[in-house]
């Protein structure tokens, strides 16, 4: 699960691969911290400190902030500790979370309308998901270029969310871990005004339904604790392992 988190890197149109030992990540045009990532890959804990002051000094050196996701598989032990001490800060707790009993559909009460779009639908639409978290407006060409240069091989699939007068107010992705029978949800966003009125649990029937058809065995997702996770937790998903995004910006001052 962890290594979805960098699974973006493959898309090279809007991604730029960073690597140095036991650590994997991505930049992008954004300086945003969400869309510049990295993860440990088995990194050892001789080589921990240099491979952070590597990631800083590339992350940096060209203008950005950047996320490194801490999960239960990261390696060393203590490399959150060894993140804060380098400057970076916790900004988000997630909940690696999943359903393995797929034979229950799930049920979803809305006057919304949800169905599977086109990549192009998606692209005419990426101010959703931009909106729906709150992200600056640079971010939307490098979705529109995402979502118009996704490969096939991602197994991925866009859903959208519309109102009664027919525009976008909430979407979501379905995506199959590759070389799995294993779907992951996730890039779920619904517009401010729109919150509320059941978007997110029809997206998530929507796209449990389409998964159980194209052979999902199981369902897993990477949800925020205060919004997405208690609502899948209603769901039947069941919390497997949990999450940190730490987050650090050019001016963080290395406290080690």
């Amino acid at each position: 699960m962890e290594a979805m988190f960098v699974v973006h890197r493959d898309v090279e149109a809007v991604a730029r691969r960073f690597a140095a030992p036991g650590v994997l990540g991505f930049s992008t045009e954004s300086d945003n911290a969400v869309f510049n990532r990295v993860v440990s890959d088995d990194l050892a804990p001789d080589d921990a400190d240099a491979s952070i002051a590597a990631a800083i000094d590339h992350f940096h050196g060209i203008g950005k902030s950047f996320s490194w996701f801490v999960g239960p598989t990261s390696t060393p032990d203590d490399l959150a500790a060894r993140l804060v001490r380098a400057g970076f800060e916790l900004d988000e707790e997630l909940a690696g979370m999943a359903l393995l009993d797929l034979s229950a559909p799930i049920e979803a009460r809305t006057e919304l309308a949800v169905r599977r779009v086109t990549q192009a639908e998606m692209v005419a639409n990426a101010h959703v998901l931009r909106d729906g978290f709150g992200m600056p407006a640079e971010v939307l060409g490098i979705l529109q270029t995402y979502w118009a240069n996704v490969p096939p091989a991602f197994r991925r699939s866009s859903y959208l969310a519309f109102d009664v007068d027919g525009s976008a107010v909430a979407q979501a992705d379905l995506m199959f871990v590759p070389g799995t029978s294993i779907a992951l949800f996730g890039g779920a966003a619904t517009l401010p005004a729109a919150r509320g009125r059941g978007a997110y649990t029809a997206l998530t029937a929507a796209r449990h339904r389409d998964a159980v058809r194209e052979g999902a065995e199981a369902i897993i997702i990477q949800a925020n604790r205060r919004t997405s996770a208690p609502i899948v937790a209603k769901l039947g998903f069941e919390e497997i392992a949990p999450f940190e995004r730490f987050a650090r910006s050019p001016d963080a001052v290395h406290t080690a």
